[in-house]
Order: structure tokens, then sequence, then C-alpha cells
């Protein structure tokens, strides 16, 4: 009897491993037709209005995944007796460890005014957060390497869009794969995320006001036209 629990989480495994590889290979499929196109479009930089930073929105994302571990700790501290295992048992080992031991953890426990409320705190505002964290990631790097490449890439439509819904479905497959009482919730909160984050990269990436041209701090081409002419585009 028990092989066949066995057989079906590898048969879970296999076909999750299989549509990751089609997302993947789908994604780059869709980055080397958008790719081009974006790097055509030469953005010239903003003179008006104000803007954001990706690494403004990095350090943002990193916060709030910081201060929610802290509140999901505390969280099972206070209302579970510091047990997590009411989420670790639908996982594997080792992914919902807890420093309910943490005397910070502890403190912020006791001070929680009304601690069910927080309960969104597991899993589900991680979730939200992934995304985010991915795109304004990729953001900082790429503006550090060329303010021009940056607007170009993630002020283009398509190729946020299609990079936000290829994470958005390997994260949801994950998900999928693992399945909890929360799966559900969590796929719905990483569709609003997605919704939420594309358009709000391409808002702050159109509105930067870094320079167009000049030496990169990688060394890297700065512009886009002439990126894509050395590379044959």
């Amino acid at each position: 009897m028990a092989a066949r629990p066995a057989g079906r989480r590898i048969r879970r495994m296999n076909s999750t491993a299989l549509s990751i590889d089609a997302a993947v290979v789908l994604s780059v499929a869709a980055g080397l037709r958008l790719g081009p196109r974006a790097l055509k479009r030469i953005a010239a930089p903003r003179r008006d209005g104000w803007t954001v930073r990706p690494e403004v929105g990095l350090a943002v994302v990193v916060g709030a995944v910081y201060l929610n571990q802290l509140v999901c700790a505390a969280y099972v501290v206070r209302v579970h007796g510091g047990d997590a295992s009411f989420v670790a048992r639908h996982l594997p080992p080792g992914w919902f460890d807890q420093p309910v031991g943490s005397p910070l953890v502890r403190a912020l426990a006791e001070r929680l005014p009304e601690p069910r409320v927080f309960g969104p705190s597991v899993l589900r505002v991680q979730a939200f957060l992934e995304l985010p964290f991915v795109l304004f990631a990729y953001g900082t790097v790429l503006r550090r390497l060329s303010p021009a490449l940056y607007r170009a890439v993630c002020g283009s439509g398509p190729l946020v869009w299609a990079t936000a819904l290829s994470y958005t479905a390997v994260f949801s497959v994950v998900e999928w794969a693992l399945r909890n009482p929360w799966t559900v919730q969590d796929v719905l909160i990483r569709a609003v995320s997605a919704a939420v984050t594309a358009p709000l990269v391409l808002a702050r990436a159109r509105r930067d006001r870094g320079p167009s041209t000049g030496p990169g701090r990688a060394g890297c081409c700065t512009s886009p036209s002439r990126c894509g002419r050395s590379a044959g585009w």
C-alpha cells in the first residue's frame, strides 16, 4: 500500500519538472523574440516628474520579507505554542523551520495585539512578495550595468509581462506540487502579485532619469541600439 503514495509523488514530481522545463523553454523563446525588439526602442531619460530607482523597491521588498518572517514566527509562538507542524507536515523537511526560540520573536509574540489577524503571514504574504523581489532585483542589476538598457528592457510591456507570467506560472506549478490547505489562496495571490508588480515595474522604468549613454559600472555597453548591433540584432 505504501508503494502507491510513493508512486503518486514520483509522478507528481515528474510532471512538475516537465512543466518547469516547458516554462523555461517558452520563456527563452519569448526572450529571443521580444528582446531585440525592446532594444531597438531606445527611450530617452525623463526630465520631468519623479522616479523611484529599482534599488528602493528591492529594499522595501526585502524589508517586508524580513518583517513578515518575524511576524510569522511570532504568530506560530503565540497561536500554536511554537509548534510549526500544522504547516511543516505538508512540506518537505526543513522548509518551514521557524526561529521560535529567538528572543526577538518571543518579545514580538507577547506584543501582538490580535495574533490570529496575522495568520496570512503564513505562506500567503510570502507568495505575494516573491515576484516583486525577483523583478526589482533584476531591475537593480540591469540599471547598475546601464540605465539605458534598464529603460529598454524593464520599460518593455511585452518583456515585463512575459517575465511576470513566466515566474508566476513556475511558482504556481511548484505550489501545486506541494499542495496544502493554503495552495489555492497562494496561487490566487501570485496572480494578483503579477497584476500589481508588472505595471509598477513598467512605470518606474519608463520614468527613469538615468543617463542614455556613458560607461557602465561593469564596462558594459550602455546604448541599447549599439548593444543590439554588436550582437547582430
